[in-house]
């Protein structure tokens, strides 16, 4: 294993405990609530597949305020493969029936791997098969037609079917922006309007090794991603070490330079946006969190070396999922999932105030058995909730979890 690129992440060590000991008051984070949005019997077997939400903006119908998009994956005995998708009001209560995403006229499953809200709609990107789609919903959940983005050509026999293995959406103050990769390497870039429909497409010359994703830079920063680079040699949980590249995009959404180092590794990571600056939280294993603030201009997206927080105690278990969210109350939280043996186990969480000095918190989303991706973070009015789709010995549950988070003093 090489060490130093396995932790090039680390610009500076400090103590989670420290500073934060001095202060008069701490955050006191609990799990007051838990609502089951959807299960099934049958446990689903789709490792890795996040759950993607947005808020209903202009458009929003009654009680209804998110969008969840999720999938579930079974043998066809238990019925198959199903992409799912649900409303929810600020109460965690299921707003109409749950969905099923369907493109008409293909056959296969239909694989969700990104989400975008826009004004009076959402979309969700989703492959099926070899070709990629773009669904859209109003607020009342109806889906429209379908709209294919990419046909990849058949592979020669013998060799894997070339399919597009990952997705990233973020908006824009004029719509939408994606980018989507293929089993191959290649890269396809895409813009949409407000009404959602496509504007601009544009294909890479470069071939990438990893999946990318699109970081929130806000309506007058540039559209700019992490890429995923894996390293030769082994991670200290024998994982392949890999460095977190920043790449930014021109008007024509193609990079307009060598990727470049940013400090975080392998491990899962978060990323908001907090004023003008693009916020980073990465879990290392079971040592803690590093947090690097990445300043947004017009043009670039600046460079910082992130910091390492330790856990008071270490963690037990591997961080797995990572997700994140910037709350109204000016506090961002970072929530990492980890495991032992392969079962989900725990949740911690990174209480993140103004000045970038977290709390670390253990165990605040009180997760069963196996989780099958990163869960969705949703904000509420005094903390935030997880929307975490899992499998426990009933069966596939798609669970949200009400975390309320308030300041406390000091006995």
């Amino acid at each position: 294993m090489r060490r130093a690129s396995v932790f090039a992440l680390v610009g500076a060590v400090v103590l989670s405990v420290g500073d934060a000991r001095a202060q008069a008051r701490e955050p006191l984070c609990r799990n007051v609530e838990t609502r089951r949005i959807s299960a099934n019997a049958s446990p689903a077997q789709n490792l890795g597949e996040s759950v993607l939400a947005r808020p209903l903006l202009g458009g929003a119908r009654g009680d209804a305020r998110f969008v969840l998009v999720w999938r579930e994956w079974r043998s066809e005995r238990d019925g198959g493969s199903v992409a799912r998708i649900a409303r929810v009001g600020e109460d965690l209560r299921r707003v109409g029936a749950v969905g099923t995403l369907a493109v008409s006229g293909r056959a296969g499953e239909v694989v969700p791997l990104a989400i975008a809200a826009l004004p009076d709609k959402t979309l969700v990107f989703a492959a099926v098969g070899s070709a990629f789609f773009a669904l859209s919903f109003d607020a009342a959940g109806a889906q429209s037609a379908a709209r294919e983005l990419v046909a990849l050509p058949d592979a020669p026999e013998g060799q894997p079917r070339n399919r597009v293995v990952w997705a990233t959406a973020t908006e824009r103050a004029d719509g939408a922006v994606l980018l989507a990769g293929a089993l191959d390497g290649s890269v396809r870039a895409y813009r949409f309007d407000r009404q959602g429909d496509k504007t601009a497409e544009t294909t890479w010359t470069q071939r990438v090794g990893g999946a990318m994703r699109l970081l929130p830079t806000g309506e007058g920063g540039p559209v700019a991603a992490l890429l995923h680079r894996p390293l030769p040699g082994v991670g200290p949980n024998g994982e392949e070490p890999a460095v977190q590249m920043l790449v930014t995009l021109d008007d024509r959404l193609l990079p307009v330079s060598a990727p470049e180092r940013t400090g975080f590794a392998q491990y899962p990571f978060s990323a908001v946006a907090r004023g003008s600056n693009v916020e980073l939280a990465q879990w290392v294993g079971t040592r803690g969190v590093a947090i690097g603030s990445l300043p947004v201009s017009a043009r670039r997206v600046a460079l910082g070396n992130p910091r390492l927080w330790f856990a008071q105690p270490p963690f037990l278990g591997g961080a797995r999922y990572a997700a994140g969210l910037d709350a109204r109350d000016g506090v961002s939280y970072a929530l990492v999932i980890g495991d032992r043996s392969g079962n989900s186990v725990e949740s911690h969480l990174a209480w993140i105030p103004p000045s970038g000095e977290p709390m670390l918190r253990r165990n605040v989303v009180p997760v069963f058995g196996t989780v099958l991706g990163a869960p969705a973070m949703l904000p509420a009015a005094d903390g935030f909730v997880a929307v975490v789709a899992h499998n426990d010995e009933s069966g596939f549950a798609l669970d949200a979890y009400h975390v309320r988070c308030e300041l406390v003093r000091r006995e």
